[in-house]
């Protein structure tokens, strides 16, 4: 059984679209066919919001 924090964070994650680190996401999702279908889903709409706006400080990253 999942525990109320695991399930909490889940969720959370699932609801803004973040993507677990490699070594942690095999205990808690490991389906990379099924990440990858959703990935592909939600593409179009996520080169439509870049050609919007733009990458702005994305490109650089932190200590520039």
């Amino acid at each position: 059984m999942k525990s109320d924090m695991r399930v909490i964070m889940y969720e959370e994650f699932k609801k803004y679209d973040i993507r677990i680190p490699w070594p942690i996401r095999t205990v808690y999702q490991g389906d990379e066919k099924r990440e990858a279908n959703e990935i592909a889903e939600h593409e179009s709409k996520r080169k439509q919001v870049i050609d919007e706006f733009g990458i702005g400080d994305l490109a650089r990253g932190e200590g520039d």
